[in-house]
């Protein structure tokens, strides 16, 4: 709007300017018509007549506004992009230039500068080892052909082998003067001057870097580039390197996309750039003739005719090179030897795996050694020797250069571990595809094998792999060895976490696997095994489930209670003492130890139900339906615990649970109810009773057989009780005849004997006094009696046979002890004792007297007499 005022006030001032700038006249307009009340004349100006040069000066002075419009506008919006840079760069300019220049070189080019010049130093440190290795090669080269010209004919095979110069072999060479000259020629010519320039261009484009010259030059052209703009552009343009604070290559297309265009350096190829200016600044590096001559010089010739990579990559390396030596002296530097490193090394050095058929790597005529309680950190070894004396096999001595190739770096782990992983396979030892290249090599090594030792036709080298160091102790020391570490991953995980320097618990991570895959835990479940704190019950999960495995697989029953018990231990509400039931229970499961129940039994030991019971003394007898059931309980016996804890005793102790652990339970419970069967091994308790689930109650039963034989010979739990406690009464008897312990198989011959008879009601002619102490003995009324084998007892109580022996006082002899001659009833008792002793068929009799100087008299009177085998007590009522 401002120029459309300008030009209206520039003609107004025309048009009233005081020369004469305009002229005014009137003329005739042929095709004028009268019209009324208008004048038949128009008024015509005329702007082109005036001082000559007018207009010109007018559009000079136009021009001049207008630059000075534009020059106020560019300063303006340079100070403000001057403002920016400041606070970017965190410094003052004194000129906006100064601060373009800085910014340039700071934020925009820098990087880029940086980039090219750490290729282009790449590059030339590359190809001068490369040019200056190819120099030295060939005067080894020379070298060697020199040292052909002082062996005779008859040893140039020997000491040449298969080794040429040209593309022929040196031992053909009779006169080696003019293939020396085509190599000093080469020198010369092309391989020297390569050398020297790469070295020049490296060693200049270290102060190519230090001087700033290519970020420099970058920056000049940018500017000049900046210059060539407009106003409008050079503001547009440094706009948008604000807006990029690095114009990097991967901006350029977005800068791009519409003019005006930020400055890209590879529009002047700055590669080139750099090398120019290096070249100016740099000086070459000397190049010293090789020392070595002789078979040194041969030795060398054998490396470089590997590829001219090869022997720069050995260059500083002293290992390898005599290595290598030896590798090639031991094969007489024969063609196959320098064929079989160029396989080795050249893919190596591109970054590649060795190729190599699966026979070349087979252990030759001897199987393959592998690791052993006497060599924990040997992986593999095998034999590679020729069939014959004469003849090499390919691998012969390769593992020894592989030793000294494979660095332990990380770059090089991937093709240590393929070459490793070809040997592997090829002995037997198939490694999985998902245990990766580098895994291998970050676990394994190749080993040196001496060449030293017997010589002959039985002498071979092996190929060995050997484990990094203290990693095969490592594994050894946690049951992995080379034979299984490939069947479980963890295994491998364990090899290269050791391989790290950390440590890893083997056994808890497989636990984890094994119970999270068996129990098929979802992640959450997984995770809360895996912690730290809950190591002990993994393990102990595991090792119920790997105990309950059926062949490899997992009983359904074995799943559930293997979940039944996760889900317990891992509930919100478990409690403490619930949780070292857990522990307790699965300890003593797995490893069939004895268990203490008595911690978690509580007042909630009710019993709810009873088993086999007799109400008559006399078939038919009212029995219970459930004869095998001693007790049974309610769900909530355990004290501090939900009755999850119950739950979890119920499915421990009838699925697969040991005699052991039964019975030490069948204990606790017995305890509780104030019985106490001392002496009684658990396993033989856990034998004789056995624990099930009834709903959610549980029942102690007693075995099948035994039950039936109780219940025959109406013998109630005390009784068995009796039985059980080898201190005394029937105990006693049965802990003697099972070798001081009472085991299930004397009882049950026990209980078979006495199931033979049954309780009768007899009714003998006897005094009150009789009659009470015989109730008091048997505990049943004076008329019942136990008939054994057609013999009458008046007791079975605690598991023994007995009778009654009340009065006869009057018949004993105070002063002798012994019975008056004139008591008739003598023969009688030795005729009962000899009948009773008989029907017992060896198990325990009991008489019990009321008066003890009548049980002496009896046993004066049994003194002797061989078959009567009765235990006479003083029982006084």
């Amino acid at each position: 709007m401002k120029s459309i005022y300008k030009i209206l006030i520039i003609g107004v001032v025309c048009l009233l300017s005081t020369k004469v700038f305009a002229q005014f006249e009137v003329t005739s307009d042929p095709s004028n018509k009268q019209v009324q009340g208008k004048s038949g004349s128009i008024a015509a100006c005329s702007c082109a007549e005036g001082i000559e040069g007018d207009w010109t000066r007018f559009q000079s002075i136009l021009a001049q506004q207008a630059a000075r419009e534009r020059d106020k506008w560019l300063a303006d919006q340079q100070v403000i992009q001057k403002n920016e840079i400041e606070r970017r760069l965190r410094k003052s300019f004194p000129s906006f230039p100064e601060a373009q220049k800085e910014y340039f070189k700071e934020t925009s080019y820098r990087e880029i500068s940086k980039n090219i010049l750490d290729g282009v130093k790449r590059e030339f440190a590359n190809a001068s080892i490369d040019n200056k290795g190819k120099v030295e090669q060939k005067r080894i080269e020379i070298n060697t052909l020199q040292y052909r010209g002082q062996v005779s004919d008859a040893l140039a095979a020997y000491t040449f082998g298969d080794l040429k110069s040209g593309g022929k072999p040196i031992k053909d060479y009779f006169s080696v003067t003019g293939r020396i000259n085509e190599i000093a020629s080469e020198l010369n010519n092309s391989l020297k001057p390569a050398a020297n320039d790469a070295s020049k261009i490296k060693n200049g484009l270290l102060k190519v870097e230090q001087r700033d010259l290519l970020l420099d030059r970058m920056v000049e052209l940018a500017i000049a580039r900046f210059n060539s703009y407009n106003v409008e552009d050079k503001v547009k343009v440094m706009t948008k390197y604000l807006i990029s604070a690095n114009a990097n290559i991967g901006d350029y297309g977005l800068l791009y996309t519409s003019p005006p265009f930020i400055y890209n350096p590879e529009e002047h190829n700055p590669r080139q750039i750099a090398i120019d200016q290096a070249r100016t600044l740099g000086t070459s590096d000397a190049l010293p003739d090789p020392t070595e001559t002789g078979d040194q010089a041969v030795g060398l010739h054998a490396i470089a005719s590997i590829s001219n990579t090869a022997y720069n990559y050995t260059i500083g390396k002293t290992d390898l090179r005599q290595e290598l030596g030896r590798y090639f002296n031991h094969n007489r530097y024969n063609a196959q030897s320098v064929t079989m490193m160029q396989r080795v090394m050249n893919p190596y050095l591109s970054n590649n795996n060795i190729s190599a058929f699966s026979s070349e790597l087979t252990s030759n005529m001897v199987p393959p050694t592998l690791q052993s309680s006497s060599n924990r950190e040997l992986a593999l070894s095998w034999r590679a020797d020729g069939l014959l004396e004469s003849v090499n096999h390919p691998f012969d001595g390769v593992g020894n250069v592989m030793a000294e190739l494979y660095t332990n770096e990380e770059r090089t782990f991937p093709r240590e571990g393929n070459s490793i992983r070809q040997m592997f396979n090829a002995n037997g030892l198939s490694v999985p595809s998902t245990i990766s290249d580098y895994d291998l090599g970050r676990v394994f090594d190749f080993n040196k094998t001496p060449y030293g030792g017997k010589p002959g036709p039985n002498f071979y080298y092996n190929v060995e792999i050997i484990f990094k160091p203290t990693i095969g102790r490592i594994l050894w020391s946690q049951g992995v060895r080379m034979d299984n570490i490939y069947s479980d991953p963890i295994n491998m995980q364990a090899a290269v976490a050791a391989s790290r320097g950390e440590s890893f618990d083997i056994q808890f991570f497989k636990a984890i696997s094994n119970v999270s895959d068996r129990l098929n835990l979802n992640s959450t479940q997984r995770n809360w095994l895996g912690q730290i704190e809950n190591r002990d019950t993994a393990i102990e999960l595991d090792t119920f489930i790997n105990k309950s495995l059926e062949g490899n697989s997992l009983p359904t029953e074995a799943l559930e209670i293997g979940l039944e018990l996760f889900n317990y231990i891992n509930g919100v509400n478990t409690t403490p003492l619930g949780i070292q039931f857990f522990h307790d229970a699965l300890f003593a499961y797995n490893n069939n130890r004895n268990l203490d129940f008595s911690p978690y039994l509580n007042q909630n030991l009710l019993i709810i139900g009873y088993g086999a019971t007799v109400n008559c003394p006399n078939p038919p007898c009212d029995i219970t339906p459930n004869i095998d059931t001693l007790w049974e309980f309610g769900p909530k016996i355990f004290r501090d615990a939900a009755d999850a804890i119950g739950s979890a005793v119920l499915r421990l102790t009838e699925y697969q649970f040991s005699d052991n652990i039964e019975g030490a339970f069948v204990r606790a419970v017995f305890i509780d109810q104030g019985l106490d069967p001392t002496g009684i091994t658990n396993r033989d308790l856990g034998e004789i009773f056995s624990i099930r689930r009834n709903d959610l109650s549980f029942e102690i039963r007693y075995d099948t057989s035994i039950a039936q034989d109780m219940l025959d010979t109406s013998m109630g739990l005390f009784d068995i009780v009796a039985l059980l406690a080898p201190s005394r009464g029937g105990g006693a008897f049965l802990a003697a005849r099972g070798g001081g312990v009472i085991t299930k198989q004397v009882l049950k011959q026990y209980l078979a004997t006495i199931a033979k008879g049954s309780w009768k009601v007899v009714n003998e002619s006897m005094s009150e006094a009789a009659k009470r102490y015989q109730e008091f003995i048997s505990g049943r009324k004076w008329n019942e009696s136990f008939i054994l084998d057609d013999i009458k007892f008046d007791a079975l109580k605690n598991g023994v046979l007995g009778d009654a022996k009340s009065g006869l006082r009057n018949f004993v002899d105070p002063n002798t002890g012994q019975f008056k001659p004139f008591f008739q009833g003598a023969q009688s008792l030795i005729d009962q004792a000899k009948r009773q002793t008989r029907a017992a068929q060896g198990n325990p009799i009991e008489w019990h007297f009321q008066y003890e100087e009548v049980r002496k008299a009896t046993e004066l009177l049994f003194n002797g007499i061989d078959d009567i085998k009765i235990i006479l007590l003083h029982t006084p009522n």
